[in-house]
C-alpha cells in the first residue's frame, strides 16, 4: 500500500499555483508513455516543446517509470542531469524532494544520481541539516560535507587539517567512505588550496606513524608538484628511517610519475643517495606491474646506465624486468614462454625473476608447461623458482595433477635459498606454510 501510495502522488499535475507551469492531461501522458518506453529521443523533444520546468516535473513525479537499463545508458543520464541542472535551484529542489525523501519511488541508481544534484543544487543550510543526519545515505552526507568544507576554506584553510581530523573523528563512517573507489571527496578539497604544500607537510609529519591511513597519503597525489616537492624533501630528511621509508617509495612516490619532473629528480635522488638500501627502493618503485609507466621507468633506467652507475644484484633483477618490460598480459602461449627461455643464453636470478612475472598472470599455462615440458632442465629450474617465489599462491598449485619429485625437491630448496635471511626455522616455515605447501605436493605426487 505504501509503494501504491507513492505511485498515486505521482499522477496528476492538472493543477497548478503558477499557471505557467500548467500541462493538460494528455501532454502529461504523453510525457509519461515516452519515459516508460524508454525513448531518449522523444524525451528530448518533448522537453523542447514544454520547456525544461514542465518537463522536469513530469520526469521527477513519475520517476518510478525510470528503467534501470534505460538509466545506465550514457546519453540518457547526461541528458537528465544537463536538463535538471539547468533549473533555478529553488525549484530544482522542490520538484526532487519528494524523490530524495523516497516519497515517490524510484530506482535506486536514479535516486542516488538524483541526491548528488540535490546536494549541489541545496542551500548550504540544507546541506548541513543532510550532514548532521547520521540517518541519511553516507554518500549524500559525504557530499554535503564537501560543500560545508568548501565554505570552510574561504576563511579559515589555514585550519583545514584540524577541522578534517576533527569531523573525521566524529563522523568516522564519511572518512571511511572518502576512501572508496566512489568518492572523490580528497581530490575535489586539495585542488582548490591555494597553499598545497602547507597540507602536503602537515599530512607527511601527522600522519606517518604505525597506524597510518593509506587515503592520506593517497590524497597527496592531488597536491600535484607540490606534494612531490614535499615528499621528497621529507624522504631526504628521513633517509634513515627503514620502517618508513618503503611505503613512502614503493607505495606514495610512484603515484607522482605523470609529472614531468619526475623522471630527473628519481634519478639525481638515487645519485646522491649513499645508502645501498635507500637506492634499492627508487629501483623497486619502477618495477612493473606495479609502476604504471613503462617508458619512464625504462628512460631512469636508461640515464642512471648513461651515468656510469653500477646497480646492485638485487637492484640488477628489478632493472632486467624494467627493461624486458611487456605490455602484454603476460606469456599468451607455450610457444611465446619457450621462445623467450630459449631466446637468450643469460640465465641469472634476473632472468628467472622476469620469466617468473609473466608466468604469474597466465596461472593455466604454468599446469601446460608442467605437463609437457616438466623434465626439461631449463624449464624445470624456471618452475622450481616460480613455485618457491610464489608460496603464499595456492592457485598456482591448484590446477597441478602432479609434480616430480626431483621438482619439489627444487621448490624447496629455492624456498631456502630465497629466505634465507629467515634464521628461525619455525619462524620461517609459518610465514610462508613451508610444511603445507610439501605436504599438498606430495599428496599430488
Amino acid at each position: 500500500m505504501e509503494t501504491l501510495s507513492k505511485v498515486e502522488k505521482a499522477l496528476d499535475l492538472r493543477f497548478e499555483k503558477d499557471n505557467t507551469l500548467y500541462i493538460s492531461k494528455n501532454d502529461n501522458e504523453v510525457i509519461r508513455k515516452a519515459i516508460s518506453n524508454s525513448s531518449i529521443q522523444d524525451l528530448k523533444t518533448l522537453s523542447q516543446k514544454h520547456g525544461t520546468k514542465i518537463f522536469s516535473k513530469v520526469l521527477l513525479k513519475n520517476s518510478w517509470l525510470i528503467k534501470e537499463n534505460f538509466f545506465q545508458n550514457k546519453n540518457v543520464k547526461d541528458f537528465f542531469k544537463k536538463t535538471l541542472l539547468s533549473l533555478p535551484p529553488q525549484y530544482f529542489t522542490e520538484i526532487s524532494k519528494d524523490v530524495v525523501e523516497n516519497n515517490i519511488y524510484a530506482d535506486t541508481n536514479f535516486r542516488e544520481f538524483l541526491n548528488s544534484l540535490y546536494n549541489e543544487k541545496a542551500s548550504l543550510d540544507d546541506c548541513k541539516k543532510t550532514f548532521a543526519n547520521k540517518s541519511e545515505m553516507v554518500e549524500s552526507r559525504t557530499e554535503c560535507f564537501e560543500r560545508i568544507v568548501k565554505d570552510y576554506m574561504k576563511t579559515k584553510e589555514h585550519l583545514l587539517p584540524q577541522f578534517l581530523e576533527s569531523e573525521f573523528k566524529k563522523n568516522p563512517e564519511i572518512f571511511n567512505y572518502t576512501k572508496t573507489k566512489d568518492s572523490q571527496f580528497f581530490q575535489s578539497i586539495f585542488t582548490l588550496l591555494s597553499d598545497k604544500r602547507d597540507i602536503a607537510n602537515w599530512i607527511l609529519e601527522n600522519k606517518n606513524d604505525k597506524d597510518r591511513d593509506a587515503i592520506w597519503f593517497k590524497s597527496l597525489e592531488h597536491l600535484g608538484e607540490d606534494g612531490f616537492d614535499a615528499l621528497m624533501e621529507f624522504i631526504a630528511n628521513n633517509s634513515h628511517d627503514k620502517n618508513m621509508l618503503p611505503f613512502l617509495v614503493r607505495g606514495v612516490l610512484s603515484k607522482f610519475h605523470k609529472l614531468n619532473s619526475f623522471e630527473d629528480e628519481i634519478v639525481d635522488a638515487y645519485t646522491d643517495y649513499d645508502f645501498l638500501s635507500m637506492k634499492g627502493l627508487f629501483i623497486q618503485m619502477l618495477e612493473p606491474p606495479r609502476f604504471k609507466s613503462k617508458e619512464k621507468a625504462q628512460n631512469i633506467i636508461s640515464e642512471l646506465k648513461n651515468q656510469g652507475v653500477s646497480f646492485s644484484d638485487k637492484e640488477q633483477k628489478v632493472v632486467e624486468s624494467i627493461e624486458n618490460w611487456s605490455d602484454s598480459s603476460g606469456f599468451n602461449s607455450l610457444k611465446e614462454f619457450l621462445n623467450k627461455l630459449n631466446g637468450n643464453p643469460q640465465f641469472n636470478i634476473a632472468r628467472l625473476y622476469y620469466l617468473s612475472r609473466n608466468l604469474e598472470r597466465n596461472t593455466s599455462l604454468v599446469k601446460q608447461i608442467v605437463n609437457s615440458h616438466g623434465g626439461d632442465g631449463r624449464v624445470k629450474k624456471v618452475l622450481a623458482y616460480h613455485f618457491a617465489r610464489n608460496i603464499g599462491n595456492y592457485k598456482i598449485f591448484q590446477q597441478i595433477n602432479g609434480l616430480p619429485k626431483d621438482l619439489i625437491d627444487q621448490i624447496g630448496n629455492n624456498l631456502v635459498e630465497l629466505h634465507s635471511r629467515h634464521r628461525n626455522t619455525e619462524t620461517f616455515s609459518q610465514r610462508y606454510r613451508h610444511y603445507k605447501l610439501i605436504e599438498f605436493l606430495q599428496r599430488r605426487v
